[in-house]
């Protein structure tokens, strides 16, 4: 229903909308309307002023405790855009709004003096349709006991940024000025070196989808105006030198590996390469999907010429990507193997090979490059595949893979962990599935047998610090450690397929889940385990997320030096979900 809506004006265009005319902003945002699946085809004519009133529920222009197209239709012609302040400036012509003493109408749903993209977000987020009663917890009940709002929102993905670029082995990270420029490993992304010995291991994978994260948080910072360059300059080494002029993670011999992105890339302190092991199909999906992203936020933050040409410069190394990938497929079972030597046929390499596949699509299309083969119908095979790994018995969820000792059968293997939600998490199927909302049951409420697999404790006090953090389970050996431990990433990404579960249904008990489990993460007092919320520092770098706490025992907790970047990626993205309306999938716009 919402979906996609946010970001197409959050994105690109929003870094310009200071500069759009009202009425230029008014037909924009009725073009979105339209697309919208709301009751009724046109705007009914409201002649009435609605009298100025600080509304309970944001987006409840008229008053009626419900939000509904009668709503929107009230809220359009009052959008004059940020920074435009209503009480100096008047109401735009055609706005059936009058202002309260403070100078504030209805339609200023976060009471700042102007009406803009971010009101719009407020009413979205808490459309119920007609005649039925808003939720007052749509933005800030009480599960949302968030401090400073939109002003605490920007001032996370602050931190969390710095701390992505703290992990890039560049000059402009904290532990290594003294990167040198002609370092094989200069420019890269580890996924959890914040030491001063070097880049040493890195994993490609988590670099794509830290720079994801990282894209995503700078992209919305500059459209509220704040200073954007370091971030710029550490993401044009990550994919400008280290990945394309350098190739350091490509695989470049002539086998059926070719053009792979290796899941392991070694380093000496001083950042001479080592070796570079493992191709893996998800892996060179993931950055295949983080290339044309990278492409998509130059043009965001103003650089449209550099976007044109890194589509071209970089084509080659995607298109060889996606052959590598084309090569693993299995006709039959419309999977993937992770490589050359890979036999069992793995869900991620299945959703990201899927991913890259659509995005080739796109990114031929958009660099005029002749495609090697039917990409779209490449990506839709995949999207079958995956599709056929859908389990509705007792654990809802996905098979995690196909076991090739077994003919291929779909396997859970040992454990219940984020695979299983994959394809939604990460955007390849629609999220407005029955089965999407079946997984967030199983891993909140339990599969209800005794005993009973439970992802999400519960406790009789929602106070309690436990609440809602989120369990990774294997089922075959119950003593293992893991079993004891609550993990942010994987509550994070549990929260990425509930937000995008209630904003295609409108279901408001999924979104609370993820305010829920986002929560856990961010409170001090629940998980303990953001550094951007303890104030802690480890080897001089503060903010990031520690890996894991145990359940039973609050004093344990995975190394300080753990902290993911993929996990600061996924939190970026929850807080651009939650407090922007903004959807990160992994599929081009």
């Amino acid at each position: 229903m919402w979906r996609g809506t946010v970001e197409s004006v959050e994105g690109g265009a929003n870094a310009r909308h200071r500069a759009v005319r009202p009425q230029r902003a008014i037909r924009t945002w009725r073009r979105i309307l339209v697309s919208l699946t709301i009751a009724g085809s046109a705007l009914a004519p409201m002649a009435a002023r609605v009298v100025a009133q600080a509304p309970l529920i944001p987006g409840d222009v008229n008053g009626d405790a419900d939000v509904d197209r009668d709503d929107f239709t009230l809220f359009l012609p009052c959008m004059a855009g940020a920074g435009v302040l209503l009480e100096a400036d008047g109401l735009p012509p055609g706005c059936a709004l009058t202002a309260d003493a403070g100078g504030r109408v209805p339609a200023d749903g976060d009471r700042d003096g102007d009406v803009d993209q971010d009101d719009f977000g407020l009413l979205q987020r808490c459309f119920s349709g007609p005649a039925t009663p808003a939720n007052p917890a749509c933005v800030s009940g009480t599960w949302l006991p968030m401090p400073g709002d939109r002003q605490w929102a920007r001032q996370t993905l602050v931190k969390e940024c710095d701390y992505i670029a703290d992990c890039s082995f560049t000059e402009d990270a904290t532990n290594h000025a003294a990167a040198a420029p002609d370092a094989d490993g200069y420019g890269v992304l580890n996924d959890n070196r914040i030491h001063w010995n070097g880049p040493d291991w890195v994993r490609p994978g988590e670099a794509a989808m830290g720079a994801i994260g990282l894209m995503a948080g700078a992209r919305k910072l500059h459209s509220d105006s704040v200073g954007i360059g370091r971030y710029d300059r550490i993401l044009d080494r990550f994919f400008q030198t280290w990945l394309l002029q350098r190739r350091q993670p490509i695989v470049a011999d002539a086998g059926d590996d070719r053009g792979a992105v290796c899941s392991d890339v070694e380093y000496d302190a001083m950042g001479k390469r080592e070796g570079c092991s493992g191709p893996n199909a998800a892996v060179t999906g993931q950055m295949i999907v983080a290339m044309w992203k990278y492409g998509q936020y130059k043009r965001a933050v103003g650089q449209a010429s550099l976007a044109d040409q890194w589509l071209q410069d970089a084509w080659p190394v995607a298109r060889d990507g996606g052959e590598f990938i084309a090569r693993q497929v299995n006709a039959t079972h419309q999977m993937v193997r992770s490589n050359s030597s890979g036999e069992d046929l793995w869900l991620t390499d299945a959703v990201f090979s899927a991913a890259a596949m659509r995005t080739l699509a796109v990114w031929s299309e958009a660099a005029g490059q002749s495609p090697v083969r039917d990409y779209a119908a490449a990506a839709a095979g995949l999207t079958a595949g995956v599709r056929a790994m859908a389990d509705a018995g007792v654990w809802k969820g996905f098979f995690r893979y196909r076991d090739a000792s077994g003919g291929y059968m779909p396997c859970h293997g040992d454990q219940i962990d984020q695979l299983c939600l994959l394809p939604y998490e990460a955007g390849l199927l629609d999220a407005g599935d029955p089965l999407a909302r079946s997984i967030s049951d199983f891993w909140t409420i339990g599969d209800r047998r005794s005993p009973s697999i439970r992802m999400t404790p519960h406790t009789a006090d929602p106070t309690d610090w436990r609440f809602y953090g989120t369990h990774l389970h294997h089922y075959f050996d119950t003593a293992r450690p893991e079993n004891q431990r609550l993990s942010p990433g994987a509550g994070l990404q549990l929260a990425r397929m509930e937000w995008r579960q209630a904003a295609r249904t409108g279901d408001l008990e999924t979104l609370q889940r993820a305010w829920w489990r986002f929560l856990w993460v961010e409170d001090s007092a629940r998980s303990g385990l953001w550094f951007g919320a303890t104030g802690e520092r480890e080897a001089g770098v503060g903010n990031g997320i520690v890996d894991w706490r145990r359940v039973d025992d609050r004093t344990q907790s995975a190394h300080s030096y753990e902290r993911f970047l993929d996990t600061s990626a996924y939190f970026i993205e929850v807080v651009l979900m939650l407090y922007h309306g903004i959807d990160t999938s992994y599929l081009p716009d």
